[in-house]
Parts: C-alpha cells; sequence; structure tokens
C-alpha cells in the first residue's frame, strides 16, 4: 500500500511540472524553461505560435482565464481582433513570458477593443516586438472618420483593467504608414477609451523604446506617443484612474512625425471630459528629434506629452518626472522647435473662464528637463513644470528640480527612495 502511495505521489509531481502548457494545447508548443520565474509556472519563450486554449478558468473574478504561455497571451490578442471583446471577463497571467522578438499583434485593432480585467501577478513580458502595428477607421467628433494607426501590447482597450504588469525589452517602430491621419503608439496600449471606468494600475516599463520610420507624402496631423499608453480619451461620464506606473523609455521621432506630435514618458495624450486622477507614478524619457523638421511641426514632451481637461478634477498626485531631449531649445523664426515641461508638454482646460471648472489638481509633483546638444554636449536645464494655458491649475508642494527636496511628501512605503535624483516605485 505505501509502494502504491508512493508510486502516486512521483507521478503527481511529474504531471505538475510539465509545462504548463500542456493543459490547453498549442499549434506548436515552445517553452524555455531556463528562465529566472520562481512562480509555480515556469518562464516561457515564445515560437510564435498561437494556441487552441487557455489553460484554465472561465473568465469569472474567481475563476479567470489563466495564460501559462506565450501562445496563449497570442490567443487573447487573435479572438479579440476577431470580435471577441471579454468584456467585464478577467484574464490571470501566472509565469514570466519572452515574446523572443517575434513580431507581436496588438490585442484590439481599433475597430475591437479588450474590454477585461488583465492582471499581470507581477510578471514581465519581455522582448515585445511591433514594426507592424494596426491601420483603422477611427471615428472623429461630427461624424468624421480618419484612417488611424496604434500600436502596443494591447492595440486598443475600452473600460478596461490592466495591473501588475512589468514589460522589459520592448522595441516599437512605428513604419510603413500611409495616409495616416492619426498614430498612437504605447509599450503597453496605443489607445484607452472610456465610457464608464479605465485602471491601469501597478505597471512597470524598462528598457524600453519607440520609434519612428516613415516617409509621408500626406504627413499625419496628429501623433501621440507614450511609455505606457499612447493615448487616453474619457467620455463625460467615466472616470480613468492611472496608479503606480513607472516607466524608462527612449522615444525617437527623428525619421518620421506628424504636424502634431505629442510624446510622454507615461502618455503621450490623455483628453478627459470627466475625472482623471494620477497618483504615484515616475517618468524617464529619452527623446530624440529632427533638429531640421522639428520647426516645422507642434512638439511637445512631458510626463503626459500634451493633457486636456473639462471642469472635473484632474488629479496629479506624488510624480517625479524627467525628460531629456537631445537638442537644446531653439527659436527660429520665432517659433519654437518644442515645448518641454516636467508634468505636461502641453496642459489645456476648459471650457475657459467657467466659474465651476476644477481643473487640475497637482499635489507633490517634481522633476525637471534636461536638454543635451550631443555634438557640443552642452546641457541646459529647465525646472518649469507646465505651462498653464486656459484656467483652472492649482498646485501644493509642487518643484522643478532635479532630485526630490525633504518634505516631498511622497509614501515611503511605496516609493523606494534611496537615490533622490531617481526615484523608482519599489
Amino acid at each position: 500500500m505505501r509502494k502504491t502511495i508512493a508510486f502516486l505521489l512521483v507521478f503527481v509531481m511529474l504531471v505538475a511540472s510539465a509545462s504548463c502548457a500542456d493543459d490547453a494545447g498549442t499549434t506548436s508548443p515552445g517553452n524555455d524553461d531556463s528562465g529566472t520565474d520562481t512562480s509555480e509556472y515556469p518562464a516561457v519563450t515564445w515560437d510564435g505560435s498561437t494556441a487552441n486554449g487557455f489553460r484554465a478558468g472561465d473568465g469569472t473574478e474567481s475563476s479567470p482565464y489563466e495564460i501559462t504561455d506565450a501562445s496563449q497571451l497570442a490567443l487573447l490578442a487573435a479572438r479579440v481582433n476577431e470580435g471577441t471583446e471579454y468584456d467585464g471577463k478577467y484574464f490571470s497571467l501566472l509565469c514570466d513570458i519572452d515574446l523572443n522578438n517575434i513580431e507581436w499583434v496588438p490585442i484590439g485593432n481599433g475597430k475591437y477593443a479588450f474590454k477585461g480585467v488583465f492582471d499581470g501577478n507581477s510578471h514581465t513580458v519581455k522582448n515585445l516586438k511591433i514594426t507592424a502595428g494596426i491601420s483603422y477607421r477611427k471615428p472623429y467628433p461630427n461624424d468624421i472618420v480618419v484612417n488611424a494607426y496604434v500600436s502596443g501590447l494591447f492595440g486598443t482597450c475600452t473600460d478596461a483593467t490592466i495591473q501588475n504588469l512589468n514589460i522589459s525589452g520592448a522595441r516599437i517602430e512605428v513604419s510603413g504608414l500611409t495616409n495616416i491621419f492619426d498614430i498612437s503608439a504605447g509599450v503597453l496600449c496605443g489607445a484607452c477609451y472610456s465610457d464608464t471606468e479605465t485602471v491601469i494600475s501597478n505597471i512597470r516599463i524598462s528598457d524600453a523604446m519607440i520609434s519612428t520610420d516613415f516617409d509621408q507624402e500626406n504627413i499625419a496631423d496628429v501623433m501621440k506617443l507614450g511609455g505606457v499608453v499612447g493615448a487616453s480619451y474619457s467620455a463625460g461620464q467615466s472616470n480613468s484612474i492611472f496608479k503606480q506606473l513607472q516607466s524608462d523609455v527612449k522615444i525617437s521621432i527623428e525619421n518620421g512625425d506628424a504636424r502634431n506630435n505629442a510624446v510622454g514618458g507615461i502618455s503621450g495624450y490623455l483628453h478627459t471630459d470627466s475625472s482623471c486622477s494620477v497618483e504615484n507614478c515616475c517618468a524617464y524619457l529619452y527623446v530624440s528629434i529632427n533638429d531640421e523638421e522639428c520647426y516645422l511641426r507642434e512638439n511637445s514632451f512631458g510626463a503626459f506629452g500634451a493633457t486636456q481637461c473639462s471642469d472635473k478634477p484632474f488629479s496629479i498626485l506624488n510624480v517625479f518626472s524627467k525628460v531629456t531631449v537631445d537638442k537644446i531649445y531653439d527659436v527660429f523664426h520665432f517659433y519654437p522647435a518644442y515645448t518641454a515641461y516636467v508634468v505636461m508638454g502641453e496642459a489645456s482646460a476648459y471650457p475657459p473662464n467657467a466659474p465651476s471648472e476644477v481643473g487640475y489638481e497637482l499635489e507633490n509633483v517634481f522633476g525637471y528637463v534636461e536638454q543635451i546638444d550631443e555634438v557640443s554636449s552642452e546641457r541646459k536645464i529647465s525646472t518649469e513644470l507646465y505651462k498653464p494655458k486656459g484656467e483652472g491649475f492649482r498646485q501644493k508642494n509642487c518643484l522643478g528640480c532635479e532630485e526630490l527636496p525633504e518634505g516631498h511628501g511622497f509614501d515611503e512605503t511605496i516609493w523606494d527612495l534611496s537615490d533622490p535624483s531617481r526615484p523608482v516605485l519599489k
């Protein structure tokens, strides 16, 4: 009897140690157990395949769809892009995933968007590579429809929650565009839309790069590039929450730009007709520009490239931002090459002069802009947090500075402040 029990225990252990993808089945399994993930499931290297199903779960909060293989993440992209938006459904990532620099198709293609809850459980997706992105027809106000382009791990999301996820080593190239009016690209998500509530929480972006490589005969009107999110839009009765976000990203618009370029360490563009909150975020952004073309464009850089808020509260609390631009600010024919501010490269509040306007409320916001001429090594520092455009800007304990001052107000249970010139989240 004891021999039988021992045999059964060994058998169970062997089954448990098998590849976590075996339960779901893939068109071409390609697991690599050499990763450093110490969770129940081993780290997985993608071979470009798409699974036939998720490992387990029914999509409820108590039994989320389980993703334990890169091919299952690819399945999520395939299903969303075919029209299954998973409205209100739950997903749980249970291991680290290496996308192996194989071309990735974003989750959400503009026509269809991810509408569920995705919990990364503090796991890492690394080596994300996108060179194609997705083109689609995007509705604009007044019943106008334009050609748009979106790129990111998630392409488009609506009323989604994405949380507890690390992305490392992403390389996103915005390239091969023709006759595109609107471009949005972010490492986590290209474009987020909120009709009720969007939550982006506990996201860490490291060693990321977004670059452009296109020559448009008919230049795009707007391009929004962000370390976490390219662009975010909130309707009048919704709520947008961005909390505990950390990004370290290089964004180059040297080889392709638009008439209006909004580049942000956290988000390229954030437009809200409703309430919005940003809390406990740090952004380290390096921007490369084309000094021959930038004078002909409108370029705005910051933790948020450009923002536009309504008469409802737009709260920015506990933020540190460093923006580095590889050209010294200059004025050509009385027109600036770019505007770069610590928090918001361009900040607008509307409706103008409304008595009930609440607008921006900033507290414990710090950082600086560094401008470097890579040829002469000249360096200039700017400590302007933002330049108000309209009314509705209130701030408390905010300071442009190269390191956190005393009395910064940051919660040290959340922040690692061992280097005051580069605070990061724990």
